[in-house]
């Protein structure tokens, strides 16, 4: 199997923590006072009583792929984009992509190598990476070389994956 056995128990760990979506809703109620209860508060018996009430509602992670592009692996969410190492040049069919396995949830799909499903990606533009420079320097005889170079990504957006 190309993936090792640690890197999937953080993944699985990673996909527990951060993956969980929680949306909060406040309710507000109105309740009228009874007679008894406002001789005691001395309040008018005709007024209301206002109680805010919190629910949570938690929803389930979404899918993370590890895909494997031009013998490269990455590990992503659908929708989600990420910068490889194409040639700028790349039409989508010249690019290999190749599912290795899939995390939904608490169920996780490996292949052996690789598993039978499509991958639905759109490539997006080209991107340059952070400047890298190299400067070569020799004490004692002037000389002093400075080259910079930048690498160039290609943004590939996952759109679905289907069985």
């Amino acid at each position: 199997m190309l993936l090792s056995f640690t890197l999937l128990v953080k993944l699985m760990a990673d996909t527990e923590k951060t993956n969980l979506k929680t949306e909060t809703k406040t309710k507000v109620k109105t309740t009228k006072i009874k007679p008894s209860v406002a001789e005691k508060l001395k309040v008018d018996s005709s007024s209301e009583l206002k109680t805010e009430v919190k629910v949570e509602k938690t929803t389930k992670p979404s899918r993370i792929a590890i895909l494997q592009i031009n013998n490269l692996q990455y590990i992503v969410r659908e929708g989600e984009k990420i910068l490889t190492r194409i040639s700028p040049k790349a039409v989508k069919e010249d690019i290999n992509v190749k599912l290795l396995g899939i995390i939904d949830g608490d169920n996780f799909e490996y292949g052996k190598p690789y598993l039978d499903y499509a991958v639905d990606f759109d490539l997006g533009e080209m991107v340059k990476g952070d400047k890298v420079t190299s400067f070569k320097y020799k004490h004692k005889a002037r000389y002093r070389r400075k080259v910079g170079f930048r690498k160039k990504f290609v943004e590939i957006t996952l759109n679905s994956i289907t069985a």
